[in-house]
Protein backbone atom coordinates (compact mmCIF):
# COMPACT_ATOMS: atom_id res chain seq x y z
CA UNK A 1 0.00 0.00 0.00
CA UNK A 2 1.61 3.39 -1.18
CA UNK A 3 1.12 6.56 1.05
CA UNK A 4 -1.85 7.97 -0.75
CA UNK A 5 -3.45 4.78 0.49
CA UNK A 6 -2.39 4.87 3.71
CA UNK A 7 -3.75 7.99 3.59
CA UNK A 8 -7.11 7.52 2.34
CA UNK A 9 -7.45 4.80 4.62
CA UNK A 10 -5.84 6.74 7.43
CA UNK A 11 -9.29 8.62 8.82
CA UNK A 12 -12.29 6.72 7.65
CA UNK A 13 -13.43 4.41 10.23
CA UNK A 14 -11.31 5.33 13.13
CA UNK A 15 -11.23 2.28 15.55
CA UNK A 16 -9.95 4.72 18.15
CA UNK A 17 -12.92 6.88 19.36
CA UNK A 18 -11.92 10.89 18.95
CA UNK A 19 -13.46 11.59 22.77
CA UNK A 20 -11.90 8.82 23.95
CA UNK A 21 -10.62 9.53 27.27
CA UNK A 22 -7.84 7.20 27.15
CA UNK A 23 -4.46 8.73 26.34
CA UNK A 24 -2.26 5.82 25.46
CA UNK A 25 -2.73 2.23 23.61
CA UNK A 26 -0.72 -1.02 23.85
CA UNK A 27 0.86 -2.69 20.91
CA UNK A 28 -2.61 -4.61 20.11
CA UNK A 29 -4.95 -1.92 19.93
CA UNK A 30 -2.56 0.29 18.04
CA UNK A 31 -1.62 -2.77 15.24
CA UNK A 32 -5.82 -3.36 15.28
CA UNK A 33 -6.56 0.33 14.59
CA UNK A 34 -3.34 0.36 11.97
CA UNK A 35 -4.77 -2.72 9.92
CA UNK A 36 -8.31 -1.56 10.00
CA UNK A 37 -8.11 1.93 8.76
CA UNK A 38 -9.45 1.94 5.09
CA UNK A 39 -9.32 5.23 2.31
CA UNK A 40 -10.92 8.57 2.77
CA UNK A 41 -10.56 11.55 0.12
CA UNK A 42 -9.94 13.91 3.05
CA UNK A 43 -6.91 14.32 5.34
CA UNK A 44 -8.39 16.16 8.94
CA UNK A 45 -5.77 18.85 8.51
CA UNK A 46 -6.19 22.32 10.07
CA UNK A 47 -3.35 24.85 9.11
CA UNK A 48 -1.73 26.73 11.97
CA UNK A 49 -3.02 30.81 11.61
CA UNK A 50 -0.79 32.76 9.50
CA UNK A 51 1.51 34.39 12.37
CA UNK A 52 1.17 30.81 14.81
CA UNK A 53 4.94 31.05 16.84
CA UNK A 54 6.23 28.29 19.61
CA UNK A 55 5.45 25.03 20.09
CA UNK A 56 3.01 22.99 17.45
CA UNK A 57 2.37 19.48 19.69
CA UNK A 58 -1.00 21.02 19.87
CA UNK A 59 -1.37 21.62 15.89
CA UNK A 60 -1.61 18.91 13.09
CA UNK A 61 2.39 18.29 12.53
CA UNK A 62 4.00 15.37 11.11
CA UNK A 63 7.55 14.84 13.26
CA UNK A 64 10.05 11.98 11.72
CA UNK A 65 13.60 11.48 13.84
CA UNK A 66 16.21 9.19 12.75
CA UNK A 67 19.00 8.50 10.42
CA UNK A 68 19.06 10.91 7.43
CA UNK A 69 18.38 7.98 5.35
CA UNK A 70 15.48 6.70 7.60
CA UNK A 71 13.67 10.58 6.93
CA UNK A 72 14.21 10.51 3.84
CA UNK A 73 12.63 7.38 3.08
CA UNK A 74 9.76 8.49 4.63
CA UNK A 75 9.68 11.68 2.63
CA UNK A 76 9.44 10.20 -0.27
CA UNK A 77 6.36 8.66 0.88
CA UNK A 78 4.69 12.04 2.14
CA UNK A 79 5.16 14.04 -1.03
CA UNK A 80 1.71 14.12 -1.18
CA UNK A 81 1.59 16.77 1.36
CA UNK A 82 3.55 18.97 -1.12
CA UNK A 83 0.15 19.58 -2.61
CA UNK A 84 -0.44 21.61 1.00
CA UNK A 85 1.98 24.72 -0.51
CA UNK A 86 -0.61 26.24 -2.36
CA UNK A 87 -2.04 29.85 -2.58
CA UNK A 88 -4.42 29.48 -0.06
CA UNK A 89 -1.81 27.62 2.68
CA UNK A 90 2.09 26.90 3.04
CA UNK A 91 4.05 24.47 4.43
CA UNK A 92 5.83 25.01 7.42
CA UNK A 93 8.70 22.93 7.52
CA UNK A 94 11.87 21.98 9.29
CA UNK A 95 15.08 19.51 8.41
CA UNK A 96 17.99 19.50 10.91
CA UNK A 97 20.62 17.28 11.89
CA UNK A 98 21.79 17.07 15.52
CA UNK A 99 23.73 14.77 17.98
CA UNK A 100 22.59 12.23 20.95
CA UNK A 101 24.78 11.05 23.37
CA UNK A 102 24.71 6.94 22.81
CA UNK A 103 26.16 4.75 24.68
CA UNK A 104 28.67 4.06 22.16
CA UNK A 105 29.35 7.76 21.24
CA UNK A 106 27.44 10.48 19.85
CA UNK A 107 24.81 9.30 17.06
CA UNK A 108 23.81 11.50 14.31
CA UNK A 109 19.93 12.16 14.02
CA UNK A 110 18.22 13.97 11.83
CA UNK A 111 14.80 15.66 12.87
CA UNK A 112 12.33 16.69 10.49
CA UNK A 113 9.28 18.44 11.07
CA UNK A 114 6.40 19.63 8.72
CA UNK A 115 2.73 21.72 9.51
CA UNK A 116 0.49 23.32 7.50
CA UNK A 117 -0.20 27.23 8.04
CA UNK A 118 -2.21 29.82 6.39
CA UNK A 119 -0.63 32.66 3.79
CA UNK A 120 -3.42 35.32 4.68
CA UNK A 121 -2.27 37.20 8.05
CA UNK A 122 -6.35 37.63 7.79
CA UNK A 123 -7.65 34.56 7.51
CA UNK A 124 -8.70 32.69 10.69
CA UNK A 125 -8.18 29.54 11.81
CA UNK A 126 -11.73 27.42 11.95
CA UNK A 127 -12.50 24.71 14.04
CA UNK A 128 -12.10 21.32 12.40
CA UNK A 129 -10.81 19.75 9.52
CA UNK A 130 -11.13 22.09 6.72
CA UNK A 131 -8.00 20.82 4.06
CA UNK A 132 -9.11 18.21 1.47
CA UNK A 133 -6.21 17.17 -0.84
CA UNK A 134 -6.75 17.05 -4.32
CA UNK A 135 -8.69 20.28 -5.05
CA UNK A 136 -8.21 23.41 -4.18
Amino acid sequence: MGFKSFMENAFANNAMPQKDKKSSYNKDEIMSHWKMLTPSKVIPLTPKPHDHYGTSLDEDTIRVTGSKEFVDQILVRLKELLQFDNQQTELDLKYQASKYEHAGGMLPNFHFYCSVRYKNPNQKTPKGPIIRYGNF
